[in-house]
């Protein structure tokens, strides 16, 4: 992302406060913002143990990253994790559980557990507890949560990206 859009609570030390998800919506509007990737981390409990499930704009992350998988084709993983109930999981959470690309896993949902196909196997070492992947539209399906953590902010080509921050802390700056 070129920009990251967070809120911060003096209280909070490192950190972040979450936000509505109107914000994301409302970033999309502003001049000069070619899209955005809202993303929401939450620990749960797979298994008896907490791992990371990350919800982001699959999409829009798609379009802007190589992120790395251990085997397949890059943009079926990230169309069969937009399109289907499926998500991707890191490395580490495949050893520590034993899960294949193909395989399901079931997690806790408001609704009860629910199951969801892994499509890829990312190495992503950001938590050493395991990652879950999720588009928010699957996501959507199941939680009602309407906040995300952080923002990324990506500008249309040609773009001032200091007008574009300030134009952001402007619009949003004493509100969130």
């Amino acid at each position: 992302a070129d920009l990251i859009v967070s809120a911060g609570d003096p209280s909070s030390g490192v950190s972040t406060v979450p936000l509505p998800t109107s914000v994301a919506d409302e970033l999309r509007s502003l001049e000069g913002v070619l899209e955005v990737d809202a993303l929401r981390s939450r620990s749960i409990t797979y298994q008896d143990r907490q791992v990371i499930l990350n919800i982001a704009d699959l999409d829009v992350f798609a379009r802007h990253t190589e992120y790395p998988f251990l085997e397949g084709d890059h943009d079926a993983i990230f169309r069969e994790v937009i399109s289907q109930d499926s998500v991707i999981v890191s490395e580490n959470f495949r050893y520590r559980f034993a899960v294949q690309r193909g395989d399901r896993i079931i997690l806790p949902t408001p609704e009860g557990p629910r199951s969801f196909r892994v499509a890829g196997v990312s190495i992503d070492y950001s938590s050493d507890q395991g990652t879950i992947v999720m588009h928010w539209g699957t996501f959507r399906k199941y939680w009602s949560e309407q906040v995300v953590d952080t923002i990324g902010v990506f500008v249309k080509p040609g773009a001032n990206l200091e007008a574009v921050a300030a134009e952001i802390k402007q619009h949003f700056g004493r509100s969130h």
